[in-house]
This record gives C-alpha cells, structure tokens and sequence, in this order.
C-alpha cells in the first residue's frame, strides 16, 4: 500500500482508538453511497464516462 494514504487512518487511529482496518471499512462505507449517486447520473448513452468514473 502507498504510505501516505494509511496516514489519515493511523492519526484517527490513534485519537479514536479504533484499528487502522476498522476505519477504512467504515470510510469505505461511507463514500460508497454519495458515490453510487453520482454513479446515477452519468448517462445510460454514454457507457465510457460510467466506466472511466468506475475505474478511477
């Protein structure tokens, strides 16, 4: 994994006393839906821009 992205997890790691793992789960969970809407209203005719937005 790249260094700098595990960073923010260890800091809120150790303020909040959860583990690193935990966190990411719980911050994947939270970006999944807001990203799903926008995901939404990418239109049907245009599959490049709904696969491109999936890949990134």
């Amino acid at each position: 994994m790249l260094p700098y992205i595990n960073l923010p997890f260890q800091y809120a790691s150790s303020a909040t006393g959860a583990s690193v793992d935990q966190l990411k789960l719980i911050a994947s969970f939270l970006l999944s839906y807001p990203l799903a809407g926008v995901l939404k209203r990418i239109p049907d005719a245009k599959p490049y821009q709904k696969n491109s937005f999936i890949i990134a």
